[in-house]
């Protein structure tokens, strides 16, 4: 969630291998605190295969998302929204338009005097052919004094489309507004190979 009138823009590029297939995700996200409570976003993600364009894919998402109940260092959302395109959910995802509506619950806080934010976020995506998917994200970040971040990320699919499970390990540096990050992410299911390089730029107001 965003402050009102806060704004957060994030460009990221991912260098995959599909076991022994190479493709660039690429993909630009915002979000912008419309009221105190009400949080709009935006995603658009492209990913091209360098040997074959049998595989290669675009997708968008808008969706709102509301700020439900906080307390102390506790706070739940929901929201729902808009998405078009087999690159939003992932290498296997559903590729005609359709809706989500998703749930999340997060806390923030100091722990052994390093900021800390976490969140746990379930998301359901119906298609106009059909296709549906159930997604569950698990994020976990610890940020020094100095502005160097460490995050941990898990997600899970499990739909029309088959499964997959993946986790992500990002380090980031603050200068000012700006972000810059890299990552490391990994397939865990064992349905297929992937895994991936990600450089990060984002930008908060």
């Amino acid at each position: 969630m965003q402050n009102e009138g806060d704004v957060y823009a994030r460009l990221a590029t991912a260098y995959e291998d599909h076991n022994g297939f190479s493709a660039v995700r690429s993909d630009a996200y915002a979000e912008y605190g419309l009221t105190p409570v009400w949080t709009l976003s935006g995603k658009f993600e492209q990913v091209d295969f360098s040997r074959s364009n049998v595989f290669d894919s675009t997708g968008y998402r808008l969706t709102a998302r509301r700020k439900i109940w906080s307390s102390g260092n506790w706070s739940s959302t929901a929201g729902a929204g808009i998405l078009e395109g087999a690159a939003i959910g992932g290498f296997r995802g559903c590729e005609s338009f359709g809706g989500e509506v998703n749930a999340g619950i997060g806390r923030s806080g100091t722990l052994w005097d390093r900021s800390y934010f976490s969140s746990l976020t379930i998301v359901h995506r119906q298609h106009s052919d059909a296709c549906s998917m159930n997604r569950l994200e698990f994020i976990l970040g610890i940020t020094r004094d100095s502005g160097w971040t460490n995050t941990f990320q898990y997600w899970s699919e499990r739909g029309d489309t088959g499964q997959s499970d993946k986790i992500e390990f990002m380090v980031s540096r603050q200068f000012g507004p700006i972000e810059v990050g890299s990552a490391t992410r990994t397939e865990i299911s064992g349905e297929f190979d992937e895994t991936a390089l990600v450089l990060s730029l984002a930008y908060r107001r």
